[in-house]
């Protein structure tokens, strides 16, 4: 009997021996499981915030409308366009006729930009060949201003777009480059006056002929 209570007891303590290593391995274990656990969260930890930044952009306005005598200002972007009102229909050579037309920016145009008197067309009626010009225009137009053969002898404020103070051009040409003028924006208004004439010297086969001639305008932003 004392040797199986030996026994018993030996095997008892073995147990005990043997359990209480498993509790420190498994403490070890659960001990290593929370100082990784605890690595892996700090390493993935940061602060955060942000910055948005927008913008908004539209684009500009500009365009271009005539008036000439007796009409309130439109756009006229396509033949025959607004009319000048030549007072021309009994021409002789040497004798000129005259007739304005203002071209202004309009009131909801955002940004500056030029204009220039760039082509001219005609239906070759039979009295283009005989026809010549010259314009000038005017740095203060105003709707009193006049447009008359004063306004090409040297008048203030007058320039000359096509032709000069001497000289007439054919009806079917511009200036070459065309002469650009420059528009500040909203409501800019500038005065072209022109004056036609039939060549001085023309010969009689010119008698009862017509011609219609269209001039065009072009505007661009700058």
């Amino acid at each position: 009997m004392p040797d199986e209570l030996d026994g018993s007891a030996n095997i008892d303590t073995g147990w005990r021996r043997r359990g209480g290593r498993r509790s420190r391995i498994v403490r070890g274990i659960l001990a290593g499981g929370i100082v990784l656990g605890f690595g892996a969260t700090s390493t993935l930890a940061a602060w955060n915030d942000s910055e948005v930044v927008s913008g908004s952009f539209g684009a500009s306005t500009f365009a271009i409308e005539s008036q000439t005598r007796g009409t309130d200002y439109a756009s006229h972007p396509s033949a025959p366009g607004t009319v000048l009102d030549f007072a021309a229909t009994a021409m002789s050579p040497g004798l000129s006729t005259y007739a304005w037309i203002n071209i202004r920016t309009t009131l909801a145009t955002t940004v500056r930009g030029t204009v220039q008197l760039s082509s001219v067309t005609n239906d070759s009626g039979g009295l283009v060949g005989a026809l010549q010009y010259r314009v000038v225009q005017s740095t203060n137009p105003a709707a009193t201003e006049r447009c008359d053969a004063t306004v090409f002898s040297g008048s203030p404020g007058y320039t000359y777009t096509v032709g000069g103070a001497s000289s007439y051009v054919p009806i079917t040409q511009v200036s070459e480059p065309p002469r650009d003028t420059t528009l500040e924006t909203a409501g800019t208004v500038m005065r072209y006056c022109f004056e036609v004439r039939i060549a001085p010297g023309a010969p009689d086969s010119f008698q009862g002929k017509t011609a219609r001639v269209t001039w065009q305008f072009t505007g661009t932003s700058q």
